[in-house]
């Protein structure tokens, strides 16, 4: 039987000729992966030419054409990339009773066997992202994944898939997404950015499809009892754990509730978090619920083994544990990499992989070297740390290379000191969340600071090239850090202060033209006077009052002045006015046009305003009205009558003036796949105006509480969710949660 050239021969799932029941699942299982992917991976492409545009506007000379030219290839491709990647995946649901081999590697079989190369760089790079891609990304879901194994092998009529072959497995789809980009002829760069893009937008959800995968497998029949919490008593079987709270926060404010609108400012508290006092544990409870772990995953693999006709492996007996200097001899090489790659580093599972199986080089045939117990259960704690932190940073982001770098010092530390885990301001734990904070905020976003990212690398670098378990190195570059985000914070600070002087005079502009207005249009109530002499009085007029009460104050000699000047002008163009001596009329004139010298009026031309407004002729026609900028004319804003608000966006407006100063709010703008952050600066409860600034100080809107109101209700603008804990601190609470979830249910979780 020749089924591997048979293969190639399946194009769809109803050519599979599989077995009818299989035929209706694989179908279910397709269209749930269809849908999930076309989404994200169009959500990718967007982002991607987003991203050429930009790229292509910044550029210089041949730089910016070819970075156009990458735009008119993506426009034109992009079409068939979707459907060449869902083809992929029909295939491998339509082969699910050819069990194949492992994943074809890029790079190999008949179509690269014409052509001979020495090394391909690119392809050797680019093999490297998509293996440590799927690698994380089985990590992060191994549990969800070894349920959907089952449940395909049962499918195939055969055992559990691995996790190479499995069908929606990370390592088949990055295959399929590799086939794929071969439709839009990209350079080598734009791949990389690609590739980051696929990382963040389709394996960072994963988790979604999984889980829909196996929720609609289970609700078919396939293995619907198959579960990973046997030790439960019945009490607690549907009780949810706080492994891993939802944070829900950022599908926006407004909900729908039984047909009703219900705008929610502030985020729900998490009851579901515990206090940071109760996180803390020492390392040997820690082994203790790490080993149950293991346990619960040992008889699950065991069980899967025996039923289906597997092996179960054991430990030698003749391993024996390495000597310091041994692992010390290649953790020096893995730092020595993590510097210079810091683009592709490895987890720490991947690590502790690749550090036992370089001891094992090193054996004899007597005595195979292996870590120790503890340290092993070290690296594994550790490494559980790091996949649940690295669900909150952006894969290939800038943070997430400063935390790779970070990976093999921390496999040091854990090694040579347990009082990691229990001790909250360990050196490390430190450095690992300060970086954690400054690449949240200071180089994501649109305003991300390359000199920063060096600044960081540099200080990172340093660290890592001579680093050899002592944490003091660590509180050093911990220091030197922090040391360089507070001149950061300082920089901001005064940048923020200033933006606030500049809205706080805009508001006093603006209050003093209000008042300015109205007393003209009071004046001008009861009396007939010609549109020009109206026209100027609210405009010209208006703006002279503004500054002087700017400079004096409403109440002062000088306001009441220009206020009698303004009724003198009222009169004189009156239709029954009384002649005005020529002294009176040459003393107005010469105040008129020295006031409106004050509001950029050039002499000549506020000489001609003053006589057309005094000397009036009723016989000669109206003079022409020209167009001058109004007094701070870049300061006004929509009026706030011009918002329609429902009675729930007025109780918004009410809730929003109550917001405490320094609330940080998310903003999704149209178009773009994540949300900006802005911090409220300054409102004004008199104007409704709001000042939101980003992490540097830097204004990025100034909007009237209507407007934040409106952009609530429609669910495009809502309030962070407040994290007083840092990455890693939560990611500690999450990762003893669920090690506490594996205890039998009977057991108390604090007396292990």
């Amino acid at each position: 039987m020749n089924q591997g050239n048979s293969d190639h021969h399946t194009r769809s799932l109803h050519q599979a000729g599989l077995p009818p029941r299989v035929l209706v699942l694989c179908d279910g299982l397709l269209d749930l992966g269809s849908d999930f992917f076309e989404r994200q991976l169009q959500a990718a492409l967007n982002e991607f030419e987003d991203l050429l545009f930009k790229n292509a506007e910044h550029g210089r000379g041949e730089q910016q054409t070819e970075q156009f030219g990458s735009l008119r290839n993506l426009k034109r491709t992009r079409h068939d990339f979707i459907p060449q990647f869902l083809a992929s995946l029909e295939q491998q649901l339509a082969d699910i009773r050819r069990r194949n081999g492992p994943v074809p590697q890029p790079g190999t079989g008949a179509e690269a066997a014409s052509e001979l190369h020495l090394l391909d760089v690119d392809d050797a790079d680019f093999d490297q992202m998509q293996s440590n891609m799927a690698a994380r990304c089985e990590s992060q879901n191994s549990f969800e994944l070894f349920l959907l194994a089952q449940r395909l092998g049962v499918l195939s009529a055969g055992p559990a898939y691995n996790y190479e072959q499995v069908p929606y497995g990370p390592k088949r789809i990055c295959h399929s997404f590799r086939s794929a980009l071969t439709c839009l002829g990209l350079a080598p760069d734009d791949t990389r950015q690609l590739y980051h893009l696929f990382d963040r937008h389709v394996l960072g959800h994963y988790a979604e499809l999984l889980h829909a995968c196996n929720a609609f497998l289970a609700g078919k029949g396939v293995l619907p009892n198959f579960t990973y919490v046997p030790f439960r008593n019945p009490e607690l079987r549907n009780k949810r754990v706080a492994a891993a709270p939802a944070d829900d926060s950022t599908a926006g404010p407004a909900k729908e509730h039984s047909g009703a609108k219900i705008y929610k400012l502030f985020p729900d508290a998490d009851t579901s978090k515990k206090s940071t006092g109760t996180v803390e544990e020492s390392f040997s409870k820690l082994q203790h619920l790490l080993a149950r772990r293991k346990q619960l995953l040992n008889k699950l693999n065991s069980f899967s083994n025996t039923y289906l006709g597997g092996k179960n492996t054991g430990e030698s007996d003749d391993m024996v544990a390495a000597s310091d200097e041994q692992i010390s001899g290649i953790l020096d090489e893995f730092q020595r990499n993590a510097v210079s790659n810091p683009d592709t580093g490895p987890s720490i599972q991947h690590l502790k992989l690749d550090l036992i199986a370089r001891l094992r080089n090193q054996s004899t045939p007597d005595h195979e070297l292996t870590l120790d117990p503890e340290d092993s259960d070290a690296i594994d704690l550790a490494a559980l740390l790091m996949d649940d932190a690295m669900k909150s940073i952006s894969p290939g982001s800038p943070t997430a290379q400063l935390i790779s770098m970070m990976q093999t010092p921390l496999i040091r530390v854990v090694m040579r000191d347990k009082s990691f885990f229990s001790d909250r301001v360990h050196p490390a734990r430190q450095m690992l969340n300060i970086l954690a904070d400054a690449g949240f905020n200071w180089l994501e976003g649109s305003d991300n600071d390359d000199g920063l990212q060096g600044s960081l690398a540099g200080i990172i670098g340093n660290t890592v090239k001579d680093f050899d378990g002592d944490s003091r190195q660590l509180l050093a570059a911990y220091e030197e850090t922090n040391r360089l985000l507070q001149s950061l914070i300082k920089k901001a600070e005064a940048a923020e202060r200033r933006q606030i002087d500049v809205s706080k005079a805009k508001e006093k502009l603006r209050i003093a033209r209000d008042r300015a207005e109205q007393t003209m249009s009071g004046l001008m109530a009861e009396h007939d006077i010609p549109a020009y002499t109206k026209a100027m009085l609210n405009e010209a007029w208006a703006d002279v009052m503004a500054l002087t009460e700017l400079r004096n104050g409403a109440e002062s000699e000088d306001w009441q002045g220009q206020k009698q000047i303004a009724e003198s002008i009222i009169k004189a163009n009156e239709p029954a006015a009384n002649n005005l001596s020529n002294e009176l009329i040459e003393q107005l004139k010469l105040q008129i046009q020295q006031s409106l010298s004050l509001v950029g009026y050039h002499e000549e031309e506020a000489a001609k305003i003053a006589v057309n407004l005094i000397e009036r002729n009723s016989e000669a026609p109206e003079p022409e009205l020209t167009e001058k900028p109004r007094l701070g004319e870049s300061t006004r804003t929509p009026s706030r009558d011009a918002f329609d608000l429902d009675e729930e966006q007025k109780a918004l407006v009410d809730q929003l003036k109550d917001v405490p100063i320094g609330t940080w709010f998310e903003f999704l703008e149209p178009g773009a796949s994540r949300p900006s952050r802005a911090k409220l600066t300054w409102l004004s409860r008199i104007t409704h105006n709001a000042l939101f600034v980003n992490q540097r100080g830097h204004k990025t809107a100034e909007l009237l509480l209507e407007e934040l109101a409106v952009a609530i209700s429609e669910g495009r603008v809502w309030i962070q969710q407040e994290n007083k804990q840092g990455v890693f601190e939560h990611a500690f609470e999450n990762m003893i949660a669920s090690l506490r979830s594996f205890l039998p249910g009977g057991q108390d979780k604090n007396d292990v």
